[in-house]
């Protein structure tokens, strides 16, 4: 038939086989989780810089509101 450990040989390569394209697999999902992380960072940050463009206006009106508010809480009260 076949020498002795043939079979346990083509056994173990297959096995390095299958290893193998699980390792590329792998890889391959990493790089592109990696890649889908990085995109979602920068929507992240360019949603960010919306709100502060979009909210700029109200936040300097909220401050100057908390301002005037600060200044009436500290003037003493009339009798």
């Amino acid at each position: 038939l076949h020498p002795p450990g043939t079979l346990v040989l083509g056994f173990r390569t297959g096995q390095l086989s299958r290893a193998r394209a699980e390792i590329e697999a792998l890889a391959l999902s990493f790089t592109q989780c990696r890649a889908l992380a990085e995109r979602a960072g920068a929507a992240v940050g360019m949603a960010g810089r919306a709100w502060n463009e979009a909210t700029a206006g109200f936040s300097s009106k909220m401050d100057e509101l908390s301002a005037v508010v600060g200044a009436a809480a500290q003037a003493p009260a009339r009798e």
